[in-house]
């Protein structure tokens, strides 16, 4: 990604609020291990965001969420986004609009 693009997305996040991305993993998920170096990209790229990574497997029976029906999962801004990974682009870029809504979100209340 070119070094201009990924200083624009790190000023997303320092405007707005950061949005909230929860990761569902569990062990025996062959693709959970993308899942972390996707994780790992994103964390790289916005150091400010919040994101959390959740192994159903350390979860209490009924604990988790009931729309979460498989791994690796993706909840952004409160909604499962994607049930399997995303490309890094697609993950990059519903991270930057979530980013944006909250931008703008914050403005208007501001008014």
């Amino acid at each position: 990604m070119p070094a201009a693009r990924e200083g624009a997305r790190r000023q997303t996040t320092a405007f707005g609020r950061a949005p909230q991305l929860q990761v569902y993993v569990s062990a025996g998920c062959p693709s959970c291990l993308r899942t972390r170096e996707l994780v790992a990209q994103l964390r790289r790229l916005h150091s400010g965001g919040a994101v959390e990574v959740i192994d159903l497997d350390r979860l209490a029976p009924g604990a988790g969420r009931a729309d979460v029906v498989g791994t690796p999962a993706y909840v952004l801004g409160g909604r499962v986004r994607w049930l399997g990974n995303p490309s890094a682009e697609e993950l990059l870029a519903a991270w930057d609009e979530e980013s944006a809504q909250d931008l703008e979100g914050a403005t208007d209340h501001g008014r």
